[in-house]
């Protein structure tokens, strides 16, 4: 039987390099975590992202497959571009 790591806002304490290190160290455990954090960074380490708003699935895929959409297409991708396009 599987585990299942269920982290709410773990890691918004940390700064980039201690949340990737963070989320490398759960991958290798093999347990499933999911995670739930307002921070869009740390999409590009998720296997899969599902983005909700009020309470609803607005849509799901890879950090790639999202901005892959575009940022008309996609709120995923228009907020990933709205934080780097300073």
């Amino acid at each position: 039987m599987g585990s299942i790591l269920l982290l709410d806002d773990a890691l918004s304490c940390c700064n980039e390099v201690e949340e990737a290190n963070i989320i490398k160290s759960l991958k290798s455990t093999g347990a499933a975590t999911v995670l739930s954090s307002n921070r869009w960074a740390l999409g590009r380490f998720a296997d899969r992202v599902i983005v909700m708003r009020n309470g609803k699935i607005l849509e799901s895929g890879t950090h790639t497959e999202l901005l892959g959409k575009g940022s008309i297409q996609s709120y995923y991708a228009s907020q990933w571009d709205a934080i780097t396009a300073s």
